[in-house]
């Protein structure tokens, strides 16, 4: 038996707010509601009855604030695309020109362990 439990749908919860806060920070202004929820598969030897299968969606949720898949209401997944709408693809240009690298040259008899070793003179 898979089992999803999530918030009501009645009932937004202070995740979902928070969520939806940093979406539309981030410039995603259609987003009104996002939700979690958890997912249980149950394997049994038998066929679970309905009134085990209840007994279990009830051990797995709090019936005031979550409801479970087995009424048939359980939350779904949305193509990513009907719930942002058609956004503009970003293009994201970098200018930055490659730093010219030089040979380290050291004075002779110095070693690269000595040069390490020693205070940064500037």
């Amino acid at each position: 038996m898979l089992l999803e439990v999530g918030p009501r749908l009645t009932f937004a919860t202070a995740w979902s707010s928070n969520a939806v806060a940093i979406c539309q920070s981030a410039g995603l202004r259609s987003v009104a509601r996002v939700e979690m929820s958890r997912r249980y598969l149950i394997s049994t030897a038998e066929p679970l009855t309905p009134a085990l299968r209840a007994a279990v969606s009830a051990a797995l949720h709090d019936r005031m604030t979550e409801q479970d898949s087995l009424d048939g209401s359980t939350p779904y997944s949305l193509p990513l695309e009907m719930v942002l709408g058609k956004l503009p693809p970003k293009t994201f240009v970098s200018d930055r020109k490659p730093y010219p690298s030089k040979p380290l040259s050291l004075p002779d008899g110095l070693t690269v362990a000595d040069a390490l070793g020693r205070p940064i003179a500037r």
